[in-house]
């Protein structure tokens, strides 16, 4: 009996000994600090050192896209994504085929620089413009682009490029849409990222493939103007194929770097009818395009750009259009090389815009896809006058709702909420011409 009550009683303190233990641990905490230096160096966890991610040389640079025969992804011929700051140190240009004047945004680092009108043909002149990284940003109703370049002081000892831009912007309502949408859902993707390693500065034993701003001012370099810079019908090869190359740069050395896996789309009529990726040199290629007008919008993680692009057979003989025949602005600029030769060997060329402008280019158009979605007739509200139009305009459209539209200034906008808010009200309490249901005006955001 006495070995029995023994034996719990151990068995009592051994299911309480974890308790007492704890308790005492409890009340005993550790409260003396740790000194480093009286630590083993092997047992102190030490942070790893930044390893420095050197951009490979052999895929960045101005080459051209190359025909991808026998693995010949980049050719030895220069592109140039830079313009030469004309005698006032402006940047003057013209937005092929305009029908009326296009307002254009010249963005850098980021933030807006100027913002102008161009003519009824297009032609335009940014006043007092500095060398620099930049994004343009083109748009009226029928049109858009966006896309970077470089502007470089006209030193005379450098290149010997036309001072002018000239775009072919992408047509169309359609397409507008199609456009705010991938920007929309890819600019969240773009990133900044560290660029590199590598020398900025130039000599004349540098590649000219790897200038920046100091090469490209101060160095002869021979290159063909990229496709958005001075449009050029871009041929197809010989087999059908559409090549084309993206770049990207360093925003405060002008130096090419390296383009992330980007997406190139091919839209027309508002449809995507072709999609690409990109490879380590930032080449692509489609097959199967017929030679024609289309929309190229690239997106990825080292920015966007969005352009017109004509595409004609190869050996197609090139003339330039009835709307530029006629321009008599046009006559002292200088005729694209692609319009009087035979085409053959082209292929497309392009600056993406900065990272640091695509969130201001994503408010820009989707600001501008909203306002057009209410300047656009509404079913039964097409041919009746808006109530509220007395409160912006008179009815005459204009202020915050633009020509064709509601006509709101900025209580009017207020005015417009507080009268759909009674129309819900109405709606639920009167039910004769609402059938119990709530109606509201068609809207991108009531589809």
């Amino acid at each position: 009996m006495n070995s029995q009550k023994t034996t719990g009683f151990y068995r009592l303190l051994a299911a309480l000994a974890p308790l007492f233990l704890g308790a005492s641990a409890f009340a005993n905490p550790q409260t003396e600090p740790i000194d480093p230096a009286q630590v083993p160096f092997d047992e102190v966890v030490q942070p790893q050192p930044v390893v420095p991610r050197f951009v490979d040389k052999q895929i960045v640079g101005w080459r051209q896209a190359e025909t991808g025969v026998d693995g010949q992804r980049i050719g030895t011929e220069l592109r140039a994504n830079w313009v030469v700051l004309n005698e006032n140190h402006g940047i003057s240009g013209q937005i092929v085929g305009a029908t009326g004047p296009v307002t254009l945004h010249l963005l850098r680092n980021g933030f807006l620089a100027s913002r102008i009108d161009s003519d009824e043909f297009g032609n335009f002149e940014f006043e007092a413009a500095s060398a620099g990284v930049y994004t343009l940003v083109g748009r009226d109703r029928e049109s858009f682009f966006a896309y970077g370049f470089i502007a470089l002081v006209n030193t005379g000892t450098g290149i010997n490029l036309p001072l002018i831009i000239r775009t072919l912007p992408v047509n169309g309502l359609e397409n507008f849409r199609l456009i705010a949408k991938l920007v929309r859902q890819n600019s969240a993707s773009v990133s900044f990222s560290p660029y590199g390693v590598y020398d900025i500065g130039e000599t004349p034993d540098d590649p000219a493939e790897y200038f920046g701003f100091e090469g490209l001012k101060d160095l002869t370099v021979n290159a063909t103007p990229s496709t958005t810079i001075q449009h050029q019908p871009v041929t197809l090869q010989t087999d059908g194929r559409f090549i084309g190359r993206i770049h990207q740069v360093h925003n405060r050395t002008g130096r090419p770097v390296e383009v992330r896996n980007t997406s190139i789309k091919i839209i027309q009529n508002g449809e995507l009818v072709a999609e690409a990726q990109t490879d380590v040199y930032g080449v692509f290629e489609f097959a199967g395009l017929s030679p024609g007008n289309y929309g190229l919008v690239a997106v990825g993680a080292d920015g966007i750009a969005a352009v017109g692009i004509e595409l004609v057979a190869a050996g197609d003989t090139l003339v330039p259009p009835p709307s530029e025949a006629s321009n008599a602005s046009y006559s002292s600029i200088a005729r694209v090389a692609g319009y009087s030769v035979v085409a053959g060997a082209g292929s497309f060329d392009c600056l993406l815009c900065d990272p640091e402008a695509i969130g201001w280019i994503n408010a820009y158009v989707q600001e501008e896809g909203y306002n057009q979605s209410m300047n656009e007739p509404r079913n039964q509200f097409a041919d009746q006058p808006m109530p509220f139009d007395y409160f912006g305009n008179g009815g005459s459209g204009g202020g915050a709702g633009g020509g064709g539209g509601f006509g709101l200034g900025g209580i009017g906008e207020l005015l417009l909420t507080g009268a759909i808010g009674v129309a819900i009200a109405d709606a639920a309490t009167s039910g004769t011409d609402f059938g119990g249901g709530i109606v509201l005006p068609v809207s991108p955001f009531f589809p």
